[in-house]
């Protein structure tokens, strides 16, 4: 995949975005420790998830390889605000772990969103 662990952090910077975003193209979430505003938006305008880790949390703690396979919780009633959301990881061998994190709207419009898939079949919908 060629994305050193050192530039998960730095995913929504432009030095390492594109490298980052070609690895996880085709996802419905994204993880961080936080976002700047307009990726954020364009996260949300997109269908992805912009989760985030809990406060003093990062991606370092779980030792994620790329193997694991990913499940989330916590998504079916979610709200303006901020919303819990666990994120499960089964790794290769069995092992499993969970992490806390975090998904903030701040609107009915990023909620609204985030249900139709993004904005284009948001507004496909609506026509």
């Amino acid at each position: 995949h060629g994305v050193a662990p050192r530039d998960l952090n730095q995913y929504s910077t432009r030095r390492s975005n594109h490298e980052v975003m070609l690895r996880g193209a085709f996802t419905n979430a994204a993880v961080a420790e936080s976002y700047e505003r307009i990726h954020r938006s364009n996260l949300i305008g997109m269908g992805v998830l912009p989760l985030e880790f809990a406060e003093g949390d990062d991606a370092s703690a779980y030792g994620f390889t790329g193997e694991e396979d990913l499940s989330l919780t916590g998504l079916d009633e979610l709200r303006v605000g901020t919303n819990d959301v666990g994120l499960h990881l089964v790794r290769p061998d069995g092992s499993r772990t969970s992490a806390a994190l975090r998904l903030r709207l701040n609107s009915r419009q990023e909620l609204a969103y985030l249900r139709h898939g993004g904005v284009l079949p948001y507004v496909a919908r609506r026509a």
